[in-house]
């Protein structure tokens, strides 16, 4: 089920074609009220979003498409509305397949199983399952990995308490392991991200290693690519410890957000390696961070409900945007395209709830009121226990029956900028010699447009911007103490992006 599907926001037009990329924010009434709590990008700029209805007597799963102008193309729920469902998470397996993950009601005697379905781009379930563990069973997250699909969720029952669960289907749905993860206490899982050959690691609460009556403590484990136990470790050592998301970061090293109530570091992020040795612990002055991601270029980026900010190897704050000043607002997910642009979800909280999408293609030209904010990173002492865990198999899965029906969903836009046609892009001329350089390279820049020039590396990391004026003449680029590579140089004029790639050759090639 390796995905071929190449994750970049398609948000900004670059190069000569005169197309002004488009900021986007809007909500979507479901009438009774719904919550976005996922979404993945498409190729061609479309949107697909997951979440639950949330002004019903029972949550009720919704799936919808949205066009790359934010137009909705369709919204599907249950066909049985009767039964209570969640739709949790969404990743693409192929360019029009998706998997979305979830939880089920399914009646009174088996309470509530794991659900995973697959998808297509035109609202068709190809296969849905179900796991079933104990009486009440709750999803929380899936991953994709090269034999297929991992679920990773929360069982309760009277034998074991609560423990975490996961469960492996392959591309057809055909279950593989099921396993039962757990110690004395309560665990609950938040997250699972596949390592490749370091395996998987998870993450969550439990109160196994904590006094009786006191708060969980959050915890990462790791798992061998055969889902055997390898480590565990305990993080916080102050008031309630809660873990509202995960990321791989540097070399694939596991990041997680931890939320501490009313401990020192309350909002913090800690690194591990693939030993689970703790790289760097970082607080940061925000809300309750809500998500990780890292970029296709590598970067890392974290979300609370306001802001969206980026971090360095050693998690340091090196960029901080405020994307939505609105305090009803609480966002769910985050992506970022290959240059920064951002795609945030979530919902607002208005009298009824709203899910609602962001799509910001350029902070720095945005015209939906993004704006520069303050965020910084200090340093933060935790405390690292290693643990054990038992483990042990359990679970199965079974064919589920799930169809999806059309519901009529009304578009309300906050903000958005049309794209249209720049009069001067058809004049407009970047030229850049000489093309490969070995060193130095003269810019000419568009006629009568002063800017931002800036020069990143073929992975999207930015090396250096200046702001520069044509009537001063061409420019004068240094790049000998650049490696040798390809390079992508970008002018900026308001709205308007026009790049160009340099290739850096050592002398003589």
């Amino acid at each position: 089920m390796r995905t071929n599907l190449h994750l970049v926001l398609c948000l900004t037009c670059l190069l000569s074609s005169g197309l002004i990329a488009q900021d986007l924010r809007q909500r979507m009434d479901i009438g009774t009220g719904g919550i976005c709590r996922d979404m993945v990008r498409l190729p061609g700029g479309s949107t697909l979003v997951v979440g639950e209805l949330s002004g019903t007597p029972i949550p009720i799963g919704w799936v919808s498409l949205l066009s790359e102008t934010g137009d909705i193309l369709w919204t599907k729920v249950p066909f049985d509305q009767m039964l209570a469902t969640q739709f949790l998470r969404v990743k693409p397996d192929t360019d029009s397949t998706f998997l979305i993950g979830g939880t089920k009601y399914i009646d009174p005697v088996k309470g509530t199983d794991l659900l995973v379905m697959r998808l297509t781009n035109k609202g068709e379930i190809l296969w849905s399952r179900t796991i079933d563990f104990n009486l009440v069973d709750g999803f929380s997250d899936l991953d994709l990995f090269d034999k297929g699909a991992v679920l990773i969720g929360t069982t309760l029952d009277e034998a074991t308490g609560m423990d975490v669960v996961i469960a492996v289907l392959d591309q057809d749905g055909s279950p593989g392991i099921t396993r039962q993860f757990g110690a004395a206490g309560l665990e609950s899982a938040t997250g699972i991200r596949y390592a490749g050959p370091h395996g998987f690691y998870i993450s969550g609460n439990t109160t196994s290693y904590t006094f009786p009556g006191e708060p969980p403590s959050a915890f990462l484990m790791q798992i061998s690519p055969t889902f055997s136990f390898s480590w565990m470790r305990l993080i916080g050592d102050a008031d309630e410890q809660r873990v509202p998301a995960m990321a791989l970061g540097t070399k694939g090293y596991p990041m997680i957000a931890i939320h501490d109530d009313g401990g020192l570091g309350t909002n913090s992020i800690c690194q591990f390696n693939h030993t689970g040795g703790l790289e760097w612990s970082r607080s940061y002055n925000t809300e309750t961070l809500r998500a990780i991601t890292r970029s296709p270029g590598g970067k890392i980026f974290a979300a609370d409900d306001h802001t969206v900010f980026g971090l360095d190897d050693d998690g340091q704050v090196v960029s901080a945007w405020l994307l939505q000043p609105d305090a009803s607002f609480t966002t769910s997910c985050l992506q970022i395209g290959e240059k920064g642009q951002y795609l945030l979800g979530g919902w607002y909280d208005d009298i009824q709830d709203y899910p609602a999408m962001h799509a910001i293609p350029d902070p720095f030209t945005s015209s939906c009121n993004v704006g520069t904010v303050i965020t910084v990173a200090q340093d933060h002492e935790v405390k690292i226990l290693n643990e054990l865990i038992n483990t042990f198999d359990s679970g199965q899965v079974a064919g589920g029956k799930l169809d999806l029906v059309d519901i009529t969903v009304n578009r309300i836009i906050d903000c958005q900028s049309t794209s249209s046609t720049d009069p001067l892009a058809h004049d407009i001329q970047l030229a850049v010699y000489p093309n490969p350089t070995v060193g130095t390279v003269r810019i000419d820049l568009p006629k009568g447009l002063p800017g931002m020039l800036t020069w990143f590396r073929a992975d999207g990391t930015l090396i250096e911007q200046q702001r520069v004026d044509p009537s001063g003449g061409p420019v004068t680029a240094q790049m000998d103490n650049w490696p040798p590579g390809t390079y992508v140089l970008e002018f900026r004029r308001g709205d308007l992006s026009i790049a160009r790639k340099i290739l850096r050759v050592d002398q003589g090639n």
